[in-house]
């Protein structure tokens, strides 16, 4: 396994290991800057689906255990089945590793929807939601779906609510796949297909 100091290498990371900590699920929670991790510079490039191109939508998986992973990913599978004009994928990222993988896929479009776990090493759940809300730069990306799964009972509700973000307590369902995640995906697709016609 690599040592702390070689993952950062890897990851591009500069900031100080004395960092004070990111929000906690539990605490008040104070915004961080979009820059809080150097590996994640902001997004510049154009999207290429969202909204999706021939109704195909990609929901990412994120999380540090690969066990939870799968099973993330079987849900996901079981119930694009029941979608009869979207094809729905499932792409998974396991933390820390993925995270370069996660941040050129979001930033690419590659990605129309977020299930991801709050306790994970280097970025916490609470911290990747703040990432993508802040740090992208098309309103499009910034607005995509966002479920988290946590062994909490009583999370921060202020941070759910002005991050616009689902919450599902552990262990997850395929219910709680299908209405908090998929189905909003659908759902936001919609929407700004919906807009952009109206544009035309």
């Amino acid at each position: 396994m690599d040592s702390k100091e070689n993952m950062e290498k890897q990851l591009g990371a500069d900031h100080d290991e004395n960092m004070e900590e990111g929000p906690g699920l539990y605490e008040q929670y104070q915004e961080l800057p979009a820059n809080h991790y150097g590996f994640f510079k902001g997004l510049n490039q154009k999207p290429c689906n969202v909204p999706s191109t021939h109704n195909r939508l990609t929901i990412a998986i994120v999380d540090d255990e690969a066990f939870t992973l799968d099973i993330g990913k079987k849900f996901v599978d079981g119930v694009k089945k029941q979608q009869q004009d979207y094809v729905i994928s499932a792409t998974l990222y396991q933390f820390p590793q993925d995270i370069p993988q996660f941040k050129s896929d979001l930033e690419r479009g590659y990605i129309n929807g977020i299930l991801t776990d709050h306790d994970m090493p280097v970025m916490t759940g609470s911290e990747l939601i703040q990432y993508v809300r802040q740090a992208t730069k098309n309103a499009n990306i910034n607005n995509i779906p966002i479920l988290l799964n946590s062994a909490a009972t009583t999370p921060n509700q202020k941070m759910l609510t002005d991050y616009e973000v689902q919450f599902a307590e552990k262990p997850i369902t395929a219910m709680n796949v299908k209405s908090q995640l998929v189905e909003p995906v659908i759902n936001y697709d919609r929407e700004l297909k919906a807009q952009n016609s109206l544009k035309h």
